[in-house]
């Protein structure tokens, strides 16, 4: 059945809500006081035009009159045919949602449907939910539970709790022997086998039971859209494209999460649960603020809370700061379609390397997932974090869109920790960068192909001018210090701090082969120990080492940066982060790879000021969306950041005319300098959008 029956409602959705009430039975949750009026208020108050509503949730109890399973026991109607009436009343989108790795009810009724541990153990989620394994007779109860939520005629399906962890029950290990002609690996034998173990997760714990479940939704009612709660850094590419569009809840902030999933996912949707904390609860402010930083990067927000009592009740002050926050989106929402990312900066995201080219192979020790993919994940995270403080126009773009066509869009690229790659990939950006694009590339890039097999030399070997000798792991573990950078030299420095820069492990050793070095990498004056050790800090620099950590590389008409140590990594917002690396990137890009990008917004707050730039369809227009990104932090408080500007160089029209089109109206002056349009836009408070027009 072709696509083009799907109920395409959901791309109009842009303040959608969740009553999450995973509820127990009577005494605790008596739910005797649900009121479909009371909701029906409580959705008009948000100004919410979608609502994904519970048909079965993390207990296993049903909302609706179910034949299958267990409907909750406090409730004395069919709470679905009820919701579901309103919210057509209202022109409300309906949502079903559906809760597939945690039953309660059918795990302590059907025990062999469990999902079991390697030591023959059923596994929980912490203290809570037990998982449900979905090769087990769980598949039939789903599939028929699902028909049933589809007679209701649901706008869409929402499955969640979908991580799809391994499996040692009595069904998994059958079907993996008859798969691989093995027993499947426990212990030390898991990391043996790795390849194995992703092979059976990916192809058969992932797609094969989502296309399962998508094509049984789809025979039952093809009418009907599905989504997965998850986006590209939880699922693979041929999961996701099962899905009709791409929800997640933020992994990485709001701002940098939508950014991800907006480069990556289709008709992307974030929704972030910690906005919401109900009965400790944020000023609307914080509503307004993270909400406007979701819709700037033109992603769909979505909210969900606790706010449902045990009598069924809900919170009223809730949806008075959800309406805060949606009633905003309604005044600028009519700017956030129609429109297409402007593009300068591309960082690439790599699922070969996600998947097949880590450095460092290591099981999860929680029910989750496989393999440790953090040290990649977080890197993308640093490098969308770089962008943002850069404040140029950066678009995250999946190694499968990385073609000459699509590169020759933009100025820069950006490969944070690219470990694996192809050779028809290392060919394209060999070709972009030797016709004028400039690169930076961090740790082992290209050291592996798309399948992790290992290299001798990086498939950019020749373009970044280096030749790649080892990793030094010494102090990996130390984490504030592995070693420092010394005989900076160039330009690159300018704006940087002057003074050795802390590094934090691991060491890439790598020999430049025609590539000018701009840093070396000198070592601590020693590793602390129970015997040794120097003040209170790390230890200072002693020893300068033979191995470069930042060189230039001129490569046909372009440029290609390599840094020899864990950049990305070192942007992370929480414990002792490395303030110089936030700087290094915008000193990158500003003194030698970008020095004149399409368009830039320059103020003294880098680090607390976000923006994104989009295109008009059809019109010489550009929106620029400037978000104060201190609101949260300072817990409401709205201080603005004053004096923030424009310089726009490329934009495809000159630029005739600025203004202020949100908060309120108001027109700006525009100037022409050094081959460039400035406009001053002054202060911003929360979220600013300025229209440049042609």
């Amino acid at each position: 059945m072709s696509k083009d029956v799907r109920n395409r409602r959901y791309r109009e959705s842009w303040r959608g809500y969740l009553v999450d009430h995973h509820s127990p039975d009577p005494p605790l949750q008596p739910l005797d006081n649900l009121d479909v009026d009371e909701w029906e208020d409580a959705l008009k108050r948000a100004h919410v035009n979608c609502m994904l509503t519970y048909c079965k949730d993390h207990y296993g109890s049903t909302y609706y009159d179910t034949h299958v399973g267990r409907k909750h026991p406090g409730l004395k109607m069919d709470w679905i045919a009820e919701v579901a009436e309103m919210m057509r009343r209202n022109d409300i989108e309906f949502w079903a949602y559906y809760s597939l790795g945690f039953d309660k009810w059918a795990a302590d009724t059907h025990p062999d449907w469990r999902l079991i541990d390697e030591h023959g153990n059923p596994v929980r989620a912490g203290t809570k939910w037990p998982l449900l394994c979905c090769n087990t007779g769980y598949r039939e109860y789903m599939m028929a539970q699902l028909a049933e939520i589809l007679a209701y005629e649901p706008d869409s399906m929402f499955l969640d709790i979908v991580p799809t962890p391994l499996c040692w029950c009595e069904a998994c290990l059958t079907g993996f022997r008859e798969r691989y002609g093995m027993e499947m690996p426990r212990g030390d034998g898991k990391g043996e086998h790795w390849r194995t173990m992703m092979d059976w997760h990916v192809e058969v714990l992932q797609y094969d039971m989502f296309k399962m479940l998508v094509d049984h939704v789809h025979a039952v009612d093809p009418r009907v859209p599905i989504s997965i709660n998850g986006c590209h850094l939880h699922n693979p590419r041929k999961v996701m494209d099962l899905m009709d569009w791409t929800y997640a809840e933020p992994w990485a902030g709001n701002f940098v999460s939508a950014g991800f999933a907006r480069g990556v996912g289709v008709d992307a949707q974030i929704g972030p649960g910690g906005l919401s904390q109900v009965y400790n609860p944020y000023p609307p402010s914080v509503f307004v603020a993270e909400i406007a930083g979701i819709a700037a990067q033109g992603v769909r927000p979505f909210l969900f809370s606790g706010t449902c009592k045990p009598d069924g009740s809900l919170d009223r002050l809730e949806f008075d700061e959800i309406g805060a926050a949606y009633g905003e989106v309604e005044k600028y929402e009519k700017l956030l379609k129609n429109r297409d990312a402007i593009k300068d900066v591309a960082i690439v995201f790599s699922e070969q390397t996600r998947l097949w080219g880590l450095d460092e192979i290591k099981f999860r020790e929680d029910p989750w997932g496989v393999l440790v993919d953090a040290p990649y994940t977080e890197a993308v995270a640093g490098a969308i974090n770089a962008g943002a403080v850069a404040k140029v126009a950066c678009e995250v773009v999946p190694e499968w869109n990385l073609t000459c066509e699509e590169l020759a869009e933009y100025q820069a690229l950006i490969l944070p920790n690219m470990t694996a790659m192809s050779d028809e990939q290392a060919g394209i950006i060999a070709e972009w960068v030797a016709a004028g694009g400039s690169l930076l590339a961090t740790m082992r890039t290209g050291m592996a192909d798309e399948k992790g097999g290992a290299r001798l030399t990086s498939a950019l070997g020749e373009v970044l001018g280096v030749e790649y000798v080892g990793t030094d792991r010494s102090y990996v573990g130390t984490n504030a210090y592995g070693s420092y950078l010394e005989d900076r030299v160039g330009p690159l420095w300018r704006d940087l701090p002057d003074t050795c820069l802390a590094v934090a492990p691991p060491m890439v050793k790598v020999r430049a082969r025609g590539a000018g070095v701009l840093a070396v990498h000198t070592m601590p004056s020693c590793r602390e120990t129970a015997e040794q050790w120097v003040n209170w800090w790390s230890p200072p620099p002693m020893t300068k080492s033979e191995w470069p950590a930042v060189t230039l590389n001129r490569y046909g008409k372009g440029k290609a940066m390599y840094v020899g140590f864990d950049l990305f990594n070192m942007m992370r917002t929480g414990g002792n982060p490395f303030v110089w690396a936030w700087q290094f990137v915008g000193a990158a890009m500003r003194n030698v790879l970008l020095p004149k990008p399409r368009i830039q917004v320059v103020t003294d707050a880098n680090r607390s000021l976000d923006a994104t730039f989009f295109r008009v369809q059809g019109k010489k227009t550009v929106l620029v969306h400037l978000l104060n990104g201190t609101v949260k932090t300072l817990s409401g408080d709205v201080l603005a950041i004053e004096g923030t500007r424009l310089v726009v160089r490329d934009v495809g029209f000159k630029v005739k005319k600025a203004r202020v089109v949100y908060p309120e109206k108001k027109a700006l002056k525009v100037t022409r300098k050094d081959g460039a349009w400035r406009v001053k836009v002054g202060d911003v408070t929360m979220h600013t959008i300025v229209s440049l027009e042609g």
